[in-house]
């Protein structure tokens, strides 16, 4: 099923008339009398992260914004990769509530969109009333990516051969993001292959080959350079950290070190969750967030 077959698609230009695809399941923003629940996906990911969350709070009741990036599957804007950037993110998104009139929002971000739900909570403290932090870290992810240092030994090469030869860079990254091998290996390293359908994996890296090697560089610099460290102090809105005990992407330390970060914070542990629990075990993580919402009076 499509996560977001049962909500209405809409487009908003921005300020700089680049046209942003959103969803909403709410008709009247003034009529509200809880947060709008807010999905912000990872690293070159997209909803499909989030659906069983999405369809779960849908059917609770629950006021739901889902917004692609810039640059990124429905949305405009790949042609200025250089504008691509998290506070761009936080910005845009920033417009959109606006324009709808959302007074305050819930934040779920998984990955990447952790660092997304950080920077806007730290720019817009009016707007966020709490934040969801599934398996996210708010240093540089290279440091860190299944506990080594290759990423940052691979990537120069990666980024010479999209800045000389984009082209052929597209066709290179497509061809791997499909091949099965590659998949196999994604699956092992980044899901819990007990719980994770492979055919999730196929969805995915088609997706993922949908948008090419230079939004995943540019996005993976601008997590690289975030270094939002020294800034998560300004966070003072209650934030529930949600790590996998078997996170090979980010380490359960890193996920730990965050919510020592944040003051306001808990923190809970899948035990037997990869890089993705809210997808390996949908029900125990959506009622979690559930369980969160109501202690807060959402």
């Amino acid at each position: 099923m499509n996560s977001l077959s049962f909500m209405d698609r809409f487009f908003f230009e921005t300020s700089d008339q680049t046209r942003l695809c959103y969803y909403k399941n709410f008709k009247n923003s003034h009529e509200l009398d809880v947060p709008v629940l807010v999905f912000n996906y990872g690293l070159v990911c997209s909803h499909q992260h989030w659906a069983e969350q999405i369809l779960f709070f849908h059917q609770k009741g629950f006021p739901i914004l889902i917004h692609d990036y810039r640059g990124h599957h429905e949305s405009e804007g790949r042609d200025d990769i250089s504008k691509i950037t998290l506070t761009q993110l936080c910005f845009d998104l920033k417009e959109l509530l606006d324009f709808l009139q959302v007074s305050e929002i819930a934040m779920l971000g998984h990955s990447m969109g952790v660092n997304l739900c950080l920077e806007f909570a730290i720019l817009y403290p009016e707007k966020v009333k709490c934040c969801v932090l599934v398996c996210g870290t708010a240093i540089d992810p290279t440091h860190l990516m299944f506990k080594s240092y290759l990423h940052k030994l691979a990537l120069p090469p990666l980024e010479k051969i999209v800045s000389g030869q984009p082209n052929l860079a597209n066709k290179i990254f497509e061809k791997i993001t499909i091949n099965p091998i590659v998949q196999k290996l994604i699956h092992h390293q980044g899901f819990n292959t007990q719980h994770t359908p492979k055919g999730f994996i196929k969805t995915y890296t088609e997706k993922l080959a949908s948008l090419g090697p230079s939004v995943f560089l540019q996005m993976l610099n601008e997590m690289r350079i975030q270094k939002i460290s020294a800034q998560i102090h300004q966070v003072k809105c209650p934030c529930l950290i949600i790590a996998g005990g078997e996170d090979k992407v980010i380490p359960v330390q890193w996920q730990e070190l965050l919510h020592q970060q944040i003051t306001n914070s808990q923190y809970h542990l899948i035990e037997q969750g990869s890089h993705v629990p809210q997808i390996d075990f949908p029900d125990e993580v959506s009622n979690l967030i559930l369980d969160f919402f109501r202690d807060l009076g959402s």
